[in-house]
């Protein structure tokens, strides 16, 4: 239903449901799940205030589809959808014990892999659906999703493609179970320098950076991993004495998990150096994506080519703060300091850079957002009860305090709510909206920059 006034309008719902008593949970699938291989999975239910749910009867099913990739390409390995159709693996019937739990026993299919086949293989989508009844004759039901592979391992590196050897990000190795639960690992990390093959004598400009024009890389060093202990890499080590350029890390498991492996491409730049980090006609990074009011952003650009040319235009709120052109000498990377603009201005700060070249366009923009960096708060419960009579009265006390332990100046929004109502419609904050204006980029390129291609004609005289 929808009541709306001149001052707008909500939506809400009336129904008629009768209040669940109790829920019913499955477990995520620890240690090393595998095709062919027996699988327990543990269930409970027990009731909203605590107590377990015991002696009630459990019916569950247990369907399989297949999963593909969105995209076959080696560089990532992401599952797709499922395909073809739902074909039932297991069902049956169990009960609660005294703390209302169960298990749900079941052996995945192995599923022969097809003589001359190599490379990628689907994965395999489990369905688990749990009917729990209990003495009273009430019905709740538990779902849970696994996705099982081939690889008992995966592995996974996460980091950014911009890595400035001033400021080393952190870049993990996770690595887990084929239901994407924490499995440690062992193996080998190889760092490799990227390049592409150049145009031919004749042929302006750089040679075009796509997969198939990329040249093989180059081992530059190799060190072994651990996860166990933590996923985070230690970068001081692998990027120890390595020049700036453009690399690539790969991560091979261990025997027997050799299948395992994943990879990040990324640029390691200096923003102190005063050279560009690889040769290219076009070099533009903003380190920091947030300035404070009446502060600087750092931009750095550069080019390998001999009397760059570039337009460099700067706008906030619509005014155009800066508008230069640069000239750069072969290789040099500049430092360059934006001012932020006056305090009072609204909306962020647009940093525009183009540059033609070799027939080619060459732009960039980038958007610094304006704004005090935010203070952490840390909240802690000093007060608490988890269990309460119906209509009794309660005080829980929460004390909001800075990261540097000072009292915080702070608003908190709570909310008390029946949790069991989530079966029929999940609760959610809606998103806060603090105002502020919106302000899009105005200057900067805004045409097309394009080629016209000549096609031969044949022409018959009579």
């Amino acid at each position: 239903m929808t009541l709306q006034t001149d001052d707008g309008s909500v939506g809400f719902s009336v129904e008629d449901y009768k209040r669940p008593t109790f829920l019913v949970t499955l477990d995520s699938v620890p240690g090393r799940p595998q095709l062919g291989q027996p699988l327990a999975l543990n269930g409970r239910a027990r009731a909203y205030a605590g107590q377990a749910t015991d002696g009630a009867s459990v019916k569950y099913r247990i369907t399989r589809r297949e999963l593909w990739l969105l995209d076959y390409d080696l560089r990532s390995r992401g599952m797709g959808g499922p395909r073809g159709g739902t074909q039932e693996i297991a069902h049956g019937t169990t009960a609660t014990d005294a703390e209302g739990r169960f298990v749900l026993t079941f052996t995945p299919p192995a599923v022969p892999r097809p003589a001359g086949r190599r490379g990628w293989e689907p994965g395999y989508l489990f369905e688990i659906t749990a009917d729990v009844t209990d003495a009273a004759g009430e019905t709740r039901t538990g779902t849970r999703s696994v996705v099982i592979g081939r690889n008992p391992l995966q592995l996974q590196l996460t980091g950014p493609g911009l890595i400035d050897r001033q400021h080393l990000p952190t870049v993990a190795l996770l690595s887990t179970n084929a239901t994407g639960e924490p499995l440690p690992a062992t193996g080998t990390l190889r760092l490799l320098a990227r390049r592409y093959r150049p145009n031919p004598p004749g042929v302006p400009g750089p040679g075009p950076e796509t997969p198939d024009n990329e040249a093989p890389a180059e081992l530059i060093k190799a060190l072994p991993f651990d996860t166990k202990a933590s996923p985070a890499l230690d970068l001081g080590a692998l990027l120890a004495g390595v020049p700036t350029g453009r690399y690539r890390l790969e991560a091979q498991a261990a025997a027997p998990d050799t299948a395992a492996h994943a990879r990040l491409d990324f640029v390691l730049y200096d923003a102190q150096a005063s050279t560009v980090p690889y040769a290219t006609p076009d070099w533009f990074v903003v380190p920091a994506d947030t300035v404070a009011p009446g502060g600087r952003a750092l931009a750095l650009l550069g080019s390998s080519e001999a009397e760059a040319r570039i337009l460099l235009e700067v706008e906030r709120g619509g005014q155009l703060l800066r508008h230069e052109w640069l000239t750069l000498k072969a290789g040099e990377q500049r430092r360059l300091e934006v001012e932020s603009g006056p305090t009072a201005a609204l909306g962020p700060l647009y940093i525009h850079t183009t540059q033609v070249r070799d027939g080619r366009l060459y732009r960039h923009t980038a958007t610094v957002q304006v704004a005090e960096q935010p203070q952490p708060l840390r909240l802690s419960i000093a007060t608490f009860r988890n269990r309460l009579q119906p209509g009794q009265k309660e005080t829980w006390r929460v004390t909001i305090h800075q990261a540097n332990g000072r009292p915080a100046e702070a608003e908190l929004l709570a909310t008390l709510y029946d949790q069991s109502l989530d079966v029929f419609r999940q609760h959610s904050f809606m998103k806060m909206d603090f105002g502020g204006g919106y302000y899009p980029a105005r200057f900067g390129w805004q045409g097309e920059f394009g080629e016209i291609r000549s096609e031969p004609i044949s022409i018959e005289y009579a």
